[in-house]
């Protein structure tokens, strides 16, 4: 496909940025509401 391919060095980054993500939309919907 001829895309770089960028892996995080700690693996734990990215279910951190995921619980983040989540939360922040958990947010958003209970603000909202």
């Amino acid at each position: 496909l001829g895309v770089d391919v960028v892996r995080p060095t700690v693996e734990e980054t990215t279910a951190l940025g995921s619980a983040y993500m989540a939360g922040l939309a958990t947010f958003l919907k209970l603000r909202k509401s």
